[in-house]
């Protein structure tokens, strides 16, 4: 009796260990990681990858060195520099002002949370859609924000928890959540297009010092 009941005790964990082994995560798919690591090309700190639409997406960016003037680049393996990751950027120390490439279209979500930038000139990124939640939340240093007018997307808390806010400039007009500069300073003075209705409504329904000009 005692045997067989051995000998099922040790079938019953062979087969959970071979289930455990053969329901792995492979790299990139169930595992959560987005991209295989083969699939991940470095260039002057730039981690990224080149997707079937030709286009790229920038993953992770570590130096070494502080860049007090980080510009990240139009292209990067020839390929047009059109996504900036999730937490691409997140928790990184040694960025200061940075100026975004021309053919962005989306920011992903905490792309640049808890990061050290203090000057973030989205404005040269005619073509960038969305800004994805937490993307600059947590950057206790950022002072100065400037928006183009083609967003259309801003996701939850994209600007919160920023208390050195001084000047942020919308320059599109659309619906904006009442969380997107969540726990962040109101001392700020927010800039848009005299036109723009909705962002000027936020502005004063939020508290927040609005000024505006013709050719924002």
């Amino acid at each position: 009796m005692k045997k067989i009941i051995a000998f099922i005790l040790c079938s019953v964990i062979a087969v959970s260990l071979f289930a455990g082994c053969s329901g792995k995560d492979k790299p990139g798919e169930e595992s959560g990681e987005k991209y295989k690591p083969e699939d991940i090309v470095t260039q002057d700190g730039f981690s990224y990858v080149i997707g079937e639409d030709g286009n790229a997406t920038i993953v992770k960016y570590e130096v070494h060195d502080m860049q007090e003037k980080l510009e990240i680049p139009d292209k990067l393996g020839g390929a047009p520099v059109t996504v900036i990751g999730k937490e691409a950027f997140a928790g990184n120390k040694k960025i200061s002002e940075v100026k975004f490439p021309a053919m962005l279209e989306t920011i992903e979500d905490g792309a640049f949370k808890e990061s050290d930038i203090h000057i973030a000139l989205m404005v040269y990124s005619s073509r960038l859609k969305t800004i994805g939640a937490d993307a600059f939340s947590f950057c206790t240093n950022l002072v100065q924000i400037d928006v183009p007018k083609s967003v259309e997307s801003y996701g939850e808390r994209c600007f919160g928890n920023c208390p050195k806010l001084r000047v942020v400039t919308i320059r599109g007009d659309v619906s904006l959540s009442a969380t997107i500069f969540e726990n962040s300073t109101k001392t700020f003075v927010l800039w848009t297009n005299k036109a723009n209705a909705k962002t000027v409504k936020f502005a004063k329904d939020n508290g927040y010092e609005v000024k505006t000009g013709d050719n924002l």
